[in-house]
């Protein structure tokens, strides 16, 4: 049974949001984070050849917790943006920039530009984030 602590919870959540690949052994929940392979090509390879080594040895010993999808990112900015009830400028503005050709793009803009719903925008995507992962566990659990 995987189960972790809040601590090692909100680390894979905050390196899945990074683009880091995390992985978590099935019977020691030992966590391995490791560049995705994009990264890796602008990271210098020895400083993760411990742990490249250890899922490429072990692989089958190690379950790889999956990033939201653009699809699943996306609900997450629409989430977000349709309970901003306090503030209905920037609430119209984030459902505006997710209407956009480019809706990533224009939501990060609107929202780096927000003040204190930046933070907000934060915290509420870290703990969607944080959600998604204990529902992968779950499911993992269940196998």
């Amino acid at each position: 049974m995987i189960s972790i602590s809040s601590d090692d919870l909100t680390r894979i959540a905050e390196d899945l949001l990074t683009g880091m690949r995390v992985f978590v052994h099935k019977q020691t929940v030992e966590i391995i984070i490791v560049p995705n392979e994009m990264n890796l090509t602008y990271a210098d390879p020895e400083i993760w050849e411990t742990e490249l080594n250890l899922l490429e040895n072990y692989r089958f010993d190690y379950l790889e917790i999956d990033a939201m999808n653009s699809k699943q990112s996306f609900e997450v900015m629409e989430d977000f943006a349709g309970n901003l009830v306090e503030n209905r400028v920037l609430r119209v503005g984030l459902l505006n920039a997710l209407n956009c050709k480019k809706p990533f793009r224009e939501f990060k803009y609107v929202i780096d530009n927000a003040g204190k719903y930046r933070e907000q925008w934060f915290s509420f995507r870290l703990e969607k984030t944080m959600d998604f992962v204990k529902k992968q566990l779950a499911n993992m659990n269940r196998h």
